[in-house]
């Protein structure tokens, strides 16, 4: 649970939970194979080129996880006790708890037997353009009752002289009443007998008693994903809870062990969510029958329902693909909203951006049209800003050297930090949480503060947050990432992105889908489509939303009937799909309906690709506009799939869905028909700005099923593995690399400053030329971790001829970014402690006219 501000803004630490007096401590050790090693001796390809990072971990309701590079030496692990995980205990037990002991104050804590300690293991790597990166490698979860003790068969306790004399009497009391029953009593002596005993009578009665007991330390695998080996091995030792009370004036905090843990389990609540297992499975059973009645038919299989994580409902290490859209932010708010700025400010003037701003202090519909495709452009920046691109998978020692094996992986997790890499699903997942998170700080926070702290970010709550369904996306692509788009490729291949869809749109679609039958069985029965249409639109535009947006804006959502007749909800005049492309640097338009503007794009696109071509191969992220391709078509994306949305959104919270049993977080795109059955998925990019598509539950639920899945939703996101407290801390070579790719891009600029060739000027070829216009961002990690690859490329640009244009970011101060970076090296009081800042490049390139 994240805390609102409280008004001054300063960094990500400021989004804090509440901390009880207590630490949990203990020693951890992380033992994997010795890839780096193996890969300097023995060699292996670039993606397998990996070394040991830090290690994170967080208990249950944490709000920040603590990040320590832990090996086979002990490291000491300190991590907050939150008020939260103590309030998991009833209230009563723990006055009970306290009225009863009468040891001193502090010796005896109540702690919740389902709390959890969790952990993600991190690499050292290289993304797809050579930039040092890191990369998870896997993630881990175990219960905090299981490191203080283990449940062990009772045989091999006895057997091994596990129990003293006194509980060997009573145990032996225990199995001749036990087997007395039997008719078989016999007179237990000693520690053979009484193990002889109780092998004869388990074995009767078909029991395998065990019982717990305490053990000096617990070993926890740390997997990747689905993938069912393990990658490390981490051994926690010492266990203990210690109580923080004030010290002396001006010094720390004393810290007292706590003498005793009692591990508090309401069996009522472990049946309550025990039932979501089953639930999950059928979930899974009812999306896959949904596949095969309704074929995507290019890719068959291209569907994800259920996605394995470290903890997931009831620790059983699965939930619904949907959750991946509640993962927790990756940055706090002061350190998002200066992020999101800059990212706008990629493409906005100073003056437009704050007219956009100003226009979005309210979720106006038609501040929205006008500016919302502006604002998924930054969330595709802030993806190419944040994090480069690295497939997903882990390396692997053979005997003949290291190598990189492809596996995916919905890591469902904060990033660690601005130096990680992820897939397509990273990078749509962090889109995702920042405008989820967007739409929390504009509901927990005071119009005031978000006014003068957070415009940015009230900004996308308004625009995309409110007028848009928007989720992870699951899609037919041409290529496993947008910077390879290639129209001609035979092989289809499926991508993950950030998609946001009209709300007016997604609901005529939904309501398509109501009107038609799968296999001749009505998606939603005859007597309840009304109701449920009615419900979906007030699930969608409630009344609390309704009262902000402006004045002449809200008769418009009156009702579902009227806002269909309005022209925000006309498929080419009306909000159109977005897309936030994760992989490259895009434009969040998938289709353009004038013709002309067509035809001029995909002329434009054709050029694109020729500069792009000669610039090639470089380390930026160049903005591409995806819509029209070669061939006419999208130059990437081929159809659209399945969308899944938050299972706290509306559509799948809302009471009068669960009643009709219409209830859902995940959603598939569908040839909408009336004639007879829908029997084909997909939507492309067309259909879906042309609204001709239509949409149905992939998976279904009603009020109990639903019940039962909040409140194992509940426990598992407490569970999820939260941003790291601090920003990222630079070395002092860290530093260094920093500045020398800053004074590179400063040459830069001056160069392409100084250079003056225009539209229609003449070559020293004597061909007249015109220029082509893109823009480039470099990752921070790019800009710290290669300043080499950045000096080629300002070499090649440098060698291409005239190329004119500025370098934006470079300022010592006004473009510094509070919270992504800060400086840890001993220069610290002469440069200052932030060091984050994003460099954008505006080239107008010379190409043959």
């Amino acid at each position: 649970m994240i805390s609102a501000p409280t008004g001054k803004c300063t960094d990500a630490a400021d989004l804090v939970g509440v901390a009880s007096d207590y630490l949990f401590v203990f020693q951890v050790k992380r033992t994997e194979a010795d890839i780096e090693g193996n890969f300097l001796t023995k060699s292996g390809s670039l993606g397998a080129a990996a070394a040991r990072g830090e290690t994170d971990f967080a208990l249950t309701h944490s709000p920040a996880a603590v990040s320590k590079l832990v090996t086979e030496s002990l490291t000491t692990v300190r991590i907050p006790i939150e008020k939260a995980m103590i309030d998991m205990v009833p209230n009563d037990v723990h006055q009970m708890v306290a009225t009863k002991k009468t040891d001193k104050a502090g010796s005896t804590l109540v702690l919740p037997a389902r709390a959890r300690l969790n952990m993600t293991a991190s690499r050292v790597a290289a993304s797809i353009n050579g930039t040092l990166v890191g990369t998870m490698s896997g993630q881990g979860s175990v219960l905090m009752q299981d490191l203080f003790s283990d449940v062990q068969p009772l045989s091999s306790l006895i057997a091994n002289g596990h129990i003293d004399a006194s509980a060997m009497s009573q145990l032996g009391q225990m199995l001749n009443t036990v087997a007395g029953k039997k008719g078989e009593a016999k007179k237990a002596v000693g520690v053979e007998e009484i193990a002889d005993d109780y092998r004869d009578i388990a074995d009767a009665l078909s029991l395998n008693i065990k019982a717990r007991v305490d053990v000096p330390f617990e070993t926890v695998p740390i997997k990747y994903s689905n993938w069912g080996t393990h990658q490390a091995v981490m051994a926690v030792y010492a266990p203990q809870v210690v109580r923080l009370s004030p010290g002396a004036e001006g010094e720390p905090p004393v810290e007292t062990p706590v003498g005793s843990i009692i591990w508090y389990n309401d069996p009522k609540e472990d049946n309550a969510i025990q039932k979501v297992e089953p639930i999950l499975q059928g979930i899974y059973n009812s999306a896959w029958a949904m596949t095969e009645k309704l074929v995507f038919a290019p890719v068959k299989n291209l569907t994800k329902s259920i996605m394995r994580v470290p903890v997931g409902y009831n620790g059983s290490g699965y939930a619904p693909a949907a959750a991946v859209n509640d993962t927790p932010s990756s940055f706090g708010a002061c350190t998002l909203e200066s992020i999101l700025n800059a990212c706008l400010g990629s493409e906005l003037s100073a003056h437009e951006r704050a007219e956009c701003l100003h226009e979005l202090a309210t979720p106006s519909v038609r501040a929205t049209m006008q500016w919302g495709p502006c604002i998924a452009n930054a969330m595709s920046a802030f993806s190419a800003y944040t994090m480069p691109y690295r497939v997903d998978g882990t390396p692997i020692v053979l005997p003949t050297g290291v190598k990189m094996v492809q596996s995916e992986s919905w890591r469902a997790e904060a990033s660690r930090s601005i130096m990680h890499a992820d897939d397509c699903d990273g990078s749509a997942c962090n889109a995702i949480s920042a405008i989820r998170f967007a739409e929390h700080l504009l509901r927990t926070t005071p119009a005031d503060v978000m006014a003068r702290d957070y415009p940015t970010l009230r900004a996308v709550a308004n625009s995309l947050g409110a007028h848009y369904v928007y989720g992870t996306t699951v899609l037919a692509a041409n290529a496993g990432h947008a910077d390879a788009a290639n129209e001609h490729a035979q092989k289809l291949a499926g991508h993950a992105i950030a998609m946001a869809l009209p709300k007016p749109s997604f609901l005529m679609a939904l309501e398509r889908g109501t009107l038609g039958n799968i296999a001749g069985v009505p998606v939603t029965a005859h007597a309840a489509r009304i109701e449920v249409t009615e419900a979906r639109f007030d699930a969608l535009y409630p009344r609390d939303l309704v009262k902000r947006m402006p004045d002449v804006e809200r008769k418009l959502f009156d009702s579902f009937e009227n806002l269909k007749k309005m022209r925000i909800s006309h498929p080419t005049e009306g909000l159109q799909p977005l897309s936030m492309e994760g992989t490259t640097f895009a434009s969040s338009c998938m289709y353009t309906h004038d013709p002309v503007a067509r035809d001029e794009r995909q002329a434009w696109y054709a050029m694109d690709k020729k500069v792009a071509t000669s610039l090639s191969p470089n380390i930026t992220r160049t903005h591409k506009a995806l819509d029209v391709g070669e061939r006419g078509d999208h130059a990437f994306y081929m159809s659209k799939v399945e969308i899944g949305v938050s299972m706290e959104h509306p559509l799948f919270r809302n009471p009068v869905l669960r009643k009709h049993e219409s209830a859902s977080a995940q959603y598939r795109f569908a040839r909408p028909r009336t004639d007879g059955p829908m029997e084909a998925a997909g939507a492309n990019p067309m259909q879906l700005a042309t609204g001709d598509y239509a949409v149905v539950p992939l998976w279904r639920v009603d009020e109990k099923i639903g019940d039962t899945l909040d409140k194992a939703h509940a426990e598992a996101a407490a569970n999820v593995m939260p941003m790291r407290a601090e920003p990222y801390q630079l070395t002092t070579e860290e530093v260094a690399s920093l500045d020398r790719s800053i004074k590179v891009l400063r040459t830069l600029n001056a160069h392409l400053s100084d250079n003056e060739l225009g539209v229609g000027a003449v070559a020293s070829t004597g061909k007249r030329m015109s220029t082509h216009e893109t823009l480039h961002i470099l990752s921070f990690a790019s800009l710290v971790q290669n300043p080499n690859a950045i000096e080629a490329f300002v070499e090649t640009i440098k060698e291409t001829g005239s190329v004119t244009g500025f370098v934006r970011g470079l300022e010592a101060t006004s473009d510094i970014l509070p919270g992504v970076a800060q400086n840890d090296g001993a220069d610290r009081a002469m440069r200052g402690d932030q060091l984050g800042r994003m460099v954008v490049m505006n080239l107008h390139v010379p190409v043959a006219a």
